[in-house]
């Protein structure tokens, strides 16, 4: 990577620090260097910083309460009391000590379930004083990114221009769940003396929003029969009664026409959502279709290109495995999403909020292992050498 002039994050810290330890890295910036907005600092952010407080330059910034700062006790002050010490405040950006002076009205309501929750949050935005009811500042939390989809469906027209500031993880949307029922309806088709889907499959597919919402009418009549002529197996010929639909019904007949198989269906369903800019559901479904096509795309050179390079062989990809490949890849991307910060109701992920202050907040999924969240990455390091010898982040 060295040699080709790149890096990853990780590697550009190193590198940096260690730079700065053997006295190589020099600053060519004339001017002040404003750093703000920070909290919890690796190893290598000390020292670049160390390094920046030395050359007279730098100001540092830093957003904290009194409360929790002043009380040794208190573990949201941990991190913020030895940068302080390291790197004193520039200048006092006033309200760190507003919180107990005036202390905040908290509401705790019990919801049943997960999705209940968004309608519970829209009752609450409501409730909201009519001479604040600008929305400009107030924000829902989301501590459960997946509940995106069903809090933007359940606000009212009242609240206007709506903002989404979070990272969503795109295995919870439409366009993730159209992708796996096209692997399942590939992975069940039989060959007689033409391809057969399983109508469970083809059901599953023809009653999806996605497919519904592009042929709604052709859709529900092939439903009505398959279900009332109780047929199993369908013949491509049969389902193939649109141009939408021939690019679903059909057998890719080599693993390198998968990728082409889905990165069509994506396209054709992109371009054949309305282009309603007033409308922020289709606005969304667009957005993940988009980064699912660059996803597609991106896992259909790697494979093709460095897959092949090294190992070959143009055929060392079985169909399940590929299958395999794909799900496990798609699912792992998230969406970013960057709204305005300074108009509108504000719809944001935990982490998101940081340095950010609301006058009204309504926050969802305060529960236990959602808030903080308590899975952990798996890892081969002993926590011992994490803890004792390295003092890298750890969760406890």
């Amino acid at each position: 990577m060295r040699s080709e002039g790149v890096a990853y994050e990780g590697m550009v810290y190193r590198e940096t620090a260690q730079r700065i330890k053997e006295k190589k890295l020099q600053l060519k910036h004339d001017g002040d260097i404003i750093l703000a907005g920070f909290n919890a600092l690796n190893r290598c952010e000390e020292i670049l910083f160390s390094f920046f407080r030395e050359t007279g330059k730098a100001r540092f910034y830093w957003d904290y309460d009194r409360y929790y700062l002043d009380d040794p006790q208190q573990e949201a002050g941990l991190f913020m009391r030895k940068n302080l010490k390291k790197f004193p405040q520039a200048a006092s950006l006033g309200g760190e000590s507003g919180f107990m002076q005036h202390p905040p009205h908290i509401e705790i309501i019990n919801v049943p379930s997960q999705v209940g929750q968004a309608q519970v949050a829209s009752n609450q935005l409501m409730k909201i004083p009519v001479p604040d009811r600008q929305f400009d500042d107030a924000a829902v939390v989301l501590c459960d990114e997946g509940l995106l989809l069903p809090v933007l469906g359940a606000l009212p027209q009242q609240i206007g221009k709506v903002n989404v500031t979070m990272g969503f993880p795109v295995n919870a949307s439409p366009a993730y769940s159209l992708v796996n029922q096209l692997i399942e309806l590939q992975r069940n088709i039989r060959k007689h003396e033409e391809s057969v889907f399983y109508y469970k499959n083809v059901l599953a597919l023809l009653g999806h929003q996605l497919v519904s919402g592009i042929e709604p009418e052709i859709s529900r009549k092939l439903t009505e029969e398959i279900i009332s002529q109780n047929m199993v197996y369908l013949p491509a010929k049969k389902l193939q009664q649109t141009s939408f639909l021939s690019l679903i019904f059909q057998l890719p007949q080599t693993i390198d026409a998968y990728s082409d198989y889905f990165l069509e269906i994506l396209r054709s369903v992109f371009t054949r959502l309305p282009s309603d800019e007033n409308e922020s559901r289709h606005q969304l479904h667009k957005e993940y279709l988009f980064q699912l096509y660059l996803a597609v795309n991106r896992l259909k050179d790697v494979l093709e290109i460095s897959g092949k390079k090294i190992l070959g062989n143009k055929n060392f990809l079985t169909r399940e495995t590929y299958f395999r490949f794909l799900s496990q890849y798609l699912g792992g991307i998230t969406v970013p999403f960057e709204g305005e910060p300074l108009q509108g109701l504000q719809v944001m992920g935990i982490l998101e909020t940081r340095t950010l202050d609301f006058r009204n907040l309504v926050i969802l999924s305060m529960n236990d292992g959602v808030m903080p969240k308590t899975s952990a990455k798996a890892s081969f390091i002993l926590i011992t050498c994490v803890v004792g010898l390295v003092c890298l982040p750890w969760k406890r």
